[in-house]
């Protein structure tokens, strides 16, 4: 039987901890977990906190980009999203910062250290931060670190 036409339309939710379990599920899709935060306002921040939650970013460098200016234009294009975008700033955890090269195992020579300390201070839940192929730091956030970034 088709819905009468004088009835409003049903509203069918989900419990928020059906939602959290269904997207438990989708956590390598990044693809669905976008398209998750669509659906409905009641699934985009436990969508976004999946979708957002680990990192990767690989700097841009071709053949043509050789000057550690350009370079470091990629770095700074990245830590303008993070300041314009608050659901990934507020859920990104484990942030890798890679070198095209991928050789170097600490912080590379074309990725200065103010940018590195701003991407760190923009991150308030950012737990490990990854450079190159080197071994994850841990991030212990003090508050007088919380300060630094509020100036």
């Amino acid at each position: 039987m088709p819905p009468s036409p004088d009835l409003p339309p049903q509203t069918t939710w989900l419990f928020d901890d059906i939602v959290s379990e269904i997207l438990v599920y989708l956590y390598k899709d990044k693809r669905t977990l976008s398209n998750c935060t669509l659906v409905c306002r009641s699934w985009l921040y436990p969508a976004s906190q999946r979708l957002f939650r680990k990192i990767r970013f690989h700097s841009l460098r071709s053949a043509q980009m050789q000057s550690p200016e350009m370079l470091a234009a990629t770095y700074e294009d990245f830590l303008e999203f993070l300041k314009t975008c608050s659901r990934a700033r507020v859920a990104l955890q484990k942030l890798s910062l890679r070198s095209p090269n991928d050789t170097w195992r600490t912080r590379p020579n074309d990725l200065p250290l103010s940018t590195l300390r701003e991407i760190a201070n923009t991150i308030p839940h950012l737990r490990v931060l990854k450079l190159g192929l080197g071994n994850p730091l841990q991030i212990t956030k003090t508050t007088e670190d919380a300060g630094a970034s509020s100036e």
